[in-house]
C-alpha cells in the first residue's frame, strides 16, 4: 500500500469520526475540548491531513450532506 493510498483511507476515517460527531465539529477550542473526552483526532490532526481547520470541516460537511441524501434516496 502507497503512502497516499494510506493518507486517503486515514483521511475518510477522519471523515467518518467527524460526522458521527458532527454536532461538535464546530471550533477547533470545541472540538478539542470533546475530542479529548472521547479519545478522538484533536483539530491539529485534522488540519495536518487537510491543510487547514477550514478546508477539513468544508470536507466533513460536503460529505455529511451527501450521506443525508444518500440515505434519502
Amino acid at each position: 500500500m502507497t503512502t497516499k493510498v494510506r493518507k486517503e483511507l486515514k483521511k475518510e476515517k477522519m471523515i467518518k469520526v467527524a460526522c458521527q460527531h458532527i454536532g461538535e465539529f464546530t471550533t477547533k477550542d470545541h472540538w478539542d475540548e470533546y475530542a479529548k473526552e472521547k479519545a478522538l483526532p484533536s483539530s491539529n490532526t485534522y488540519h495536518r491531513n487537510f491543510g487547514s481547520w477550514t478546508k477539513a470541516k468544508e470536507t466533513i460537511k460536503t460529505s455529511f450532506i451527501e450521506n443525508i441524501h444518500k440515505k434519502e434516496s
